[in-house]
């Protein structure tokens, strides 16, 4: 209970940005630094965005998130990756709507709104590199679809098939981009300078 309480009172404390002299670094990923505030707003994201329950606040799994976050951001960069604003409109609409988040919540702390598009960016951009680098290795032969497709009840109307097809062309090439994006991100861990501050 009392570990409760006191997470608690740090919620409440870190609903607002912290003031620079408050902030310390707790991360180099090669030339860029991540900080105590990066780590608070994500924390803050997860609690009063995503409605995560948060008993304890695990930070260094918070910060080995953060310096993914950096890795991605970094090699889309690198690659100067770009992503239509709109998209990260109707993404953000489809993810306040998907988690019921209060928009006068967002209008009173806009920094969080401003945050969570970037998190948007950055995973669309991420996701339109790997398809980019990997496409010949993602795409699916029609062989891999019909070993799934003798599965379908033959019943099935004509639209169900082809809707059965479709979920499982989807959930394949999803699979396939899973792979390539964890071996990519696991490359690039290999190759970057990351400095971790210990306490």
């Amino acid at each position: 209970m009392k570990k409760k309480i006191i997470i608690f009172f740090f919620l409440l404390a870190i609903n607002k940005p912290i003031y620079a002299n408050e902030i310390k670094i707790l991360a180099w990923v090669n030339n860029e630094i991540i900080t105590s505030n990066d780590l608070i707003n994500q924390v803050i994201i997860k609690k009063k965005i995503l409605n995560k329950i948060i008993y304890r606040i695990n930070e260094r799994q918070e910060l080995l998130e953060l310096i993914e976050k950096k890795l991605k951001y970094q090699e889309i960069k690198n690659y100067n990756i770009t992503i239509d604003s709109k998209i990260i409109e109707i993404n953000l609409q489809n993810l306040i709507n998907k988690n019921n988040i209060n928009n006068n919540f967002l209008k009173e702390n806009s920094y969080l709104e401003n945050l969570i598009k970037e998190e948007i960016k950055i995973e669309l951009c991420w996701k339109k590199l790997i398809l980019n680098l990997y496409k010949s290795k993602i795409n699916l032969n029609m062989f891999e679809i019909e070993n799934k497709i003798d599965f379908i009840d033959k019943n099935f109307s004509e639209n169900k098939k082809k809707e059965i097809e479709n979920q499982l062309y989807i959930e394949q090439r999803n699979k396939k981009m899973n792979v390539y994006s964890n071996k990519h991100l696991s490359m690039l861990q290999k190759k970057a300078f990351i400095k971790i501050n210990e306490k």
